[in-house]
């Protein structure tokens, strides 16, 4: 893994990313994914924190 990991920090393996969508659209990222429709990653993003 960390080998994986460091390819692709080096840009010899590039992760295709379909969607990015917030936390509170979890259900549609699932949904999405799960419809094999989609080429790359659905990538959900966390809330915030407080500032």
């Amino acid at each position: 893994m960390e080998r994986i990991g460091d390819a692709i920090l080096a840009g010899a393996i590039t992760v295709p990313i379909a969607a990015v969508l917030p936390i509170e659209q979890m259900r549609a990222a699932m949904t999405l994914q799960a419809g094999r429709h989609v080429h790359g990653e659905v990538v959900s993003t966390p809330r915030p924190g407080p500032h």
